[in-house]
Formats: C-alpha cells, structure tokens, sequence
C-alpha cells in the first residue's frame, strides 16, 4: 500500500514539472527561432542592433507560447487524476531546471559594433532572471508561491520626444503665415500671385521681384482670401523691435505707422522751418537736437522763460524730454492777426498724447496778483502746427493783453507738462528741473 502511494506521488510530481530535457528542447527551439529571424531581418538591411532585439523578442514570445501550452496541459492531466477533478487545489508549483550554459546569440558580436557599450550580461537571464536559480529555489521555497517564467517589460520606443516647446512652435507657425515669401516681411494689405499661385506682398510687386518661392515673375492676379485672412489677423506693429508694443489688423495698421513714435520721422524742426534734412528713430531725436539744435534745448519745464520781442511776427520752439517722452513746446507770435499761440505737441500718437496735459503760466514779478493761467491736452506730433493755431487748440492770447505782463521788455512764463492721472501734483519726471511752489 505504501509503495503505491509512494509510486503514485513521484508520478504526479513527474507531471507538475518541466523536465530537463523540455527545458533543453524549448532552449534550442528558442535559438533556431532567433537564429531565422535574425538572418532574415539582417537580408531586410535592418540595423543590427534593432535586428538582434527584434529577434530575440519574437523568440522569446514563442517560446513562452509553448510553456503556457504546457501547464494547461499538466492542469488538464491533474483535474483527470484530482478527487472531484478540482486539480487546482493540488496544482504543486511548476519550475523549470536547466544547466546554466553559456552562450551567444548569433550576431551578437556583429551587433556590438554599432553600439557603444558591449552587453555583458546572459542573454537568457535577462529574458527569464529565475531561471538561473530554478533548481536551487524549488526545494527553499514555500509552497504556496509558485515560480514561474517572467519576461522584462518591451522596451519603450523613445524615438519620438515629447516637444516642450509647441506652443511656441506653433505660434511661429502662424506668424510665418502671413509673411512674405519673397522679402520675408509681413503681408500688405494688397497681395498678388505669381504663375504658380505662390504669393507676394505689394512691395515685392512694385519693385518687380521674382518669387521667393519658384523664381518665377510676380503677375497682377490678386489672392483674395489671403487678403482676407491677414486682414483679420492682428500683427505686432514693423517697430516692435524698436519698443512700439502695440498690435493691430492690418486694416489700422497703417493709420498707426503714420502716427508712431517708433516709426522712422523726419526731424520735427523741418516741417516748421524747412532747414533740416535728417531722419532717424525717436531714440535718436535728442542726440541729434544736443548736436545740431542746441538753441532749441534750451527750454525745460518748471523753467522761468523770457520771451524778447514780442512786437513783430516769431516762432519759438523748444525741444523738452520726460522720462522715454518727447515734446515739443511752441511760442508763436503773429504780429498781424494781433495774436500769441502757446502750445505743447506730443512726439508720439494721437492715444498716447491724450493721456498728456500742460499748462502755461504768463505772469509779472511785479504784480503777483495777476497771472495768465492755461490747461489743455497735449496735440499729437502728426498735427501740423498750423492747424492747431488755426482751429485754436491751444492757448490763445491777444498780444494786446499779453503786453499788461510786460517787466523790463520781456514777457515772464512758465509751462509744465505732466500725466493727466497725476492730479495736481508736480511730478513731472527725473529730468525737470526747478521744483519750486506754484504761483497763485
């Protein structure tokens, strides 16, 4: 009776095991799988590295296929010889035991050539790590753990990287969208086609460039709905780099490059006395007056100023910086409509000068009890002084009442300049000089 109990349990661990030479026959099967596939892929003119690994894989996969077959294979033959079939109360634990061999997997030197580290490790220990220890782990350890064959996760393909930065790709994108491709510049608001289809800028067309893209000419077909499109697009404006931060459709962008204080201008001294032939950046305005118009430096705000010879026709022009702003301050006299203009001109648009106040203060040292007093918002630059004085947008005063202010044959005065959210207060910039207490 013993003996058959004794016979029927080694019989039944027989079965719960793969035997040595399964292991041995799944190893070599494993090996010609690999030794195929890596020929294959190598005829493929596939990297070998990638080659290596992709066969490997692929054996590996099948040979695991085979080991899976296996066990439902023994946990069929255990629920037939199990009581009430229930052979997975009885299941002992599966382990494989093979001799740990040494070797290569074909090609494994070729594939060391393309990489920079040699692989030192087992092949096979790194597809199943417990199959090393498999022989010398079945007896130690407990039952109720099973040891089973366990593969490495597949690599993960970090060919592609996630990009950081799309954003700003993106907005680069569209931004090239509406330039040109010939000059490179942002689009006008008239773009033309060349016989191709390609587009170009008005510019490009009027100085006859060939296309940036075909090389071919410029024709007069127009592209109607990219105009459409850069119409609707807002733009940074051409003096962006220069410090303008505004941005505008294309439809208000040409209103503002008139107007800009960014903008390449003329001296301002030309549009008044016609004796300069200068043109720069507003950055550049008070280097060129230090070097050419000194005389009209000599004005600030907060000043005492003493106006000579009111009695025949004069126009005086002051050159005055606050902080980044530039203004001028204007003393006209027109002897023959018996008239004195006095006004402020903003170097800059019609929106920043709104925000800019002055006043001008005409008094005698000798009567401090009477003072002429004026307040107004700064005019924009782009407003010819004329037509200030002509529509009265300034402080007018008849030169019959100015002379009452008359001390030693001057007339005394003073004007200040400031933001219009600044209240009362005198802050008038770092560069003002002269703070002292107002007149009343």
């Amino acid at each position: 009776m013993g003996a058959e109990q004794s016979s029927s349990s080694k019989a039944r661990e027989a079965n719960s095991k793969f035997t040595k030479d399964e292991v041995n026959r799944m190893l070599e099967q494993q090996k010609r799988l690999f030794d195929e596939r890596f020929q294959q892929l190598l005829k493929l003119n596939l990297d070998p590295t990638d080659a290596r690994e992709t066969a490997k894989q692929e054996a590996r996969n099948e040979v695991e296929r085979l080991m899976r077959e296996k066990e439902r294979e023994l946990d069929r033959q255990r629920q037939q010889q199990s009581p009430l079939g229930l052979g997975s109360l009885y299941r002992t634990p599966v382990t494989l035991e093979r001799e740990r061999a040494p070797y290569s997997f074909p090609g494994e030197n070729l594939a060391r050539e393309f990489t920079t580290v040699p692989s030192t490790s087992d092949p096979f220990v790194s597809i199943y790590p417990n199959l090393g220890n498999a022989a010398s782990s079945s007896s130690a350890a407990p039952s109720s753990e099973r040891s089973v064959p366990s593969a490495p996760p597949a690599p993960r393909n970090r060919s592609v990287s996630r990009n950081r930065t799309g954003k700003a790709t993106r907005n680069t994108k569209a931004e090239d969208d509406v330039k040109c491709p010939t000059c490179k510049n942002h689009y006008t608001s008239t773009i033309f086609q060349c016989q191709t289809g390609h587009s170009s800028c008005l510019h490009c067309k009027n100085r006859m460039a060939r296309c940036g893209i075909c090389g071919g000419p410029i024709t007069n077909m127009r592209n109607i709905d990219l105009e459409h499109y850069v119409a609707q697009r807002t733009q940074p404006c051409p003096n962006k780099d220069d410090g303008c931060r505004l941005s505008f459709k294309l439809s208000d962008m040409d209103g503002h490059l008139i107007e800009c204080q960014y903008r390449v201008m003329n001296c301002p001294l030309a549009a008044i006395f016609g004796q300069c032939s200068w043109r720069g950046k507003v950055t550049q305005m008070a280097s060129h007056f230090d070097e050419v118009h000194q005389m009209h430096r000599q004005g600030n705000v907060d000043t005492e100023m003493r106006l000579l010879n009111v009695s025949n026709d004069n126009h005086i022009v002051y050159y005055v910086v606050i902080g980044t702003f530039n203004f001028l301050f204007h003393v006209k006299v027109c002897k023959g409509e018996g008239m004195m203009y006095m006004t402020v001109q903003l170097i800059g648009s019609q929106h920043s000068a709104s925000k800019w106040g002055y006043e001008i203060h005409i008094y005698n040292k000798a009567e401090p009890r009477r003072k002429f007093e004026y307040k107004d918002t700064c005019n924009p630059i782009n407003t010819p002084i004329n037509t200030i004085v002509t529509i009265s947008k300034c402080a007018v005063i008849p030169l019959s009442y100015a002379n009452t202010f008359l001390n030693n044959g001057a007339i005394t005065y003073k004007f200040y300049i400031r933001k219009e959210n600044e209240g009362n207060n005198n802050n008038f910039g770092n560069n003002n000089r002269g703070r002292g207490p107002r007149r009343r």
